[in-house]
């Protein structure tokens, strides 16, 4: 079979006879080992690799375009297809493409904004900074900070193009659409993928911005981004790690007074323009509450203050409606949610209908971690705990598949690690969510058992050493406290934790919380071992207030109490 005879590019070496220098010369500039490099590539046999072309791109003052540069070997595209692309490079306007409004009610985020851009064109180019991701949990903000980004600094770029990377077919899509706006339908019959012709097109080109939206696979970057490029990008990406693919920023909930702002804004209650130090917050108590029950969620905000407008509705009486019948509300997203249609509680669904049917052992994992305190979940609770079901026990005593559920759990921004201090995060909406999928009896037992974990972690505070391990679970125990009220937990586990938190609580000052405590302690004792004996081997143990009562009155007390303590069975 006849060999193909390769392509010459009449654009290197035009450029270089315009000039006046000789192929060692050339060689000479960009180091590369002999002139007979620069012979090879104005012939055609061989590409450039991406470190030479981007020094004759320096050496020359050109861009890839106009050096001749394309992803694909020469030998591989006739000069036509050479001719086409530059053609297309030449004659395209500068394009916009944003499928987006910019969200008149975006509120903080400024630091992240500038990050970005100080990033991007502070001079150090890398990987790292030329990729960078906006990482968080589901309604956290990601696309609105990538479009607000894309509107704020459009005049720097000559080019922004979104695509939508959830998927190969979403990109690949996003991709077929970008043709007519990049002027390359006239090069599909030499490139037919309209992944690759983007990636052609993205190498021949420079300072240009693009947009990958809501990406979970990022190995996808290889097949859009050119090994070598002149541009920004910028993904949007539930996983906490990127790796080398891109520079991570994690976008946290909203602070207090930035929540509260949002939610006055997205209700029209304020004028979009005011600052917030133009603001005075306390004229808005409900909405500050508000703000704080919805965790800082910008998703959950915005819903609210959609409801207030369309309703008409005030701040205090959604807050009241919320009390009672928060799911309802939660599940209602509202006419206006173009950019971000599902629900709060839709979205948080479908994220764990995907990962009970996908990972079952994270999905354990997280239906225990939903009935903790949400902040600095102690690590221990989990490894340290007996008696749970096969999948929980098995991480106990396995280091790595604990790793590995919380892996899969990260890499869906559902929880957050702090490995400094062994613990992790939840955010209050996807407990709220969580919980309501089961039914009261499985809530109950959840319940208890996560009593039982933190009941058997609580040290003895009667010694001073242990107070610094107290105060790590103290959050942890106090929730527990609720639920022993509210589901009326009946157990040994229960009291013991009861009559160490109550000691705490005294020692620590707050002698009315200590009593509560140890009436509901007593309570339970005598339930569990009679009016006569509940109270046994109490004196030496209990804090000296309480020892001067007159136990005869107090067990009278508690014995009718006993009477009307509702046992489940």
């Amino acid at each position: 079979m006849k060999k193909e005879k390769a392509t010459a590019n009449q654009f290197l070496r035009r450029e270089r006879e315009l000039r006046g220098w000789s192929q060692c010369y050339v060689a000479e500039q960009i180091d590369a080992p002999t002139s007979s490099y620069i012979h090879r590539w104005e012939k055609g046999l061989v590409l450039p690799s991406p470190y030479y072309r981007e020094r004759l791109c320096v050496l020359f003052q050109k861009n890839a375009a106009e050096l001749g540069f394309l992803i694909a070997p020469a030998s591989d595209l006739s000069s036509v297809v050479q001719a086409d692309f530059a053609l297309a490079s030449r004659t395209s306007a500068p394009p916009w493409q944003v499928p987006y409004r910019r969200n008149p009610f975006f509120t903080d985020r400024d630091e992240i904004l500038n990050d970005l851009y100080t990033t991007f064109f502070g001079g150090k180019r890398s990987v790292l900074s030329q990729v960078q991701a906006l990482s968080g949990l589901g309604g956290i903000g990601k696309t609105q900070t990538a479009i607000e980004y894309a509107y704020r600094y459009r005049d720097t770029y000559s080019t922004v193009l979104w695509l939508q990377a959830q998927t190969q077919d979403d990109l690949n899509s996003s991709c077929i659409a970008l043709k007519d706006l990049l002027n390359l339908s006239r090069c599909e019959e030499y490139v037919e993928n309209a992944i690759d012709l983007l990636r052609i097109w993205l190498s021949n080109h420079e300072n240009w911005l693009l947009i990958l939206d809501n990406i979970e696979d990022l190995t996808l970057l290889y097949t859009v981004l050119p090994v070598d490029c002149y541009g920004h990008t910028l993904l949007t990406t539930r996983t906490q790690f990127t790796g080398g693919f891109a520079r991570c920023i994690q976008l946290d909930k909203m602070k207090g007074p930035e929540g509260t702002l949002l939610l006055l804004r997205r209700a029209k209650q304020i004028e979009l323009d005011l600052a917030l130090e133009q603001i005075d917050l306390a004229r808005y108590p409900a909405a500050q509450e508000l703000a704080s029950l919805l965790d800082g969620l910008p998703l959950a905000l915005d819903q609210a203050g959609s409801y207030i407008e369309e309703t008409g509705c005030s701040t205090e009486e959604y807050l009241d409606h919320y009390r009672k019948r928060r799911l309802e509300l939660l599940d209602r997203r509202g006419g206006s949610g173009l950019e971000h249609p599902h629900s709060v509680n839709a979205m948080f669904s479908l994220a764990f209908e995907r990962l009970e049917q996908q990972h079952t052992f994270a999905a354990e994992l997280l239906r225990l971690c939903v009935f903790f305190y949400p902040h600095a979940i102690p690590q221990e609770l989990i490894t340290g705990g007996g008696n749970l079901n096969p999948r929980l026990q098995s991480m106990t005593t396995d280091a790595l598949l604990l790793d590995e559920a919380l892996r899969v759990l990260r890499s869906l921004s559902l929880i957050r690690r702090n490995a400094e201090n062994m613990s992790f995060d939840i955010h209050v909406m996807i407990q709220i969510i969580f919980r309501e999928r089961y039914s009261q009896t499985e809530q109950r037992h959840v319940a208890k058992l996560v009593v039982r974990l933190v009941s058997q972690a609580f040290p003895n505070p009667e010694d001073a050493d242990t107070w610094q391990c107290c105060q790590r679970y103290i959050r942890q125990a106090l929730t527990c406290v609720v639920y022993i009220e509210q589901w009326n937990i009946v157990s040994p586990e229960a009291a013991h934790l009861l009559f160490r938190v109550a000691i705490y609580a005294w020692k620590y000052g707050s002698s009315r919380l200590a009593e509560r405590l140890l009436k509901k302690f007593l309570a339970i004792r005598i339930y569990l071992q009679g009016v006569e004996h509940g109270t046994d081997d109490l004196d030496k143990s209990t804090p000296c207030y309480y020892q001067s009562w007159h136990w005869q009155t107090e067990r009278l007390f508690l014995q009718s109490m006993h009477k009307e303590l509702k046992i489940p069975t």
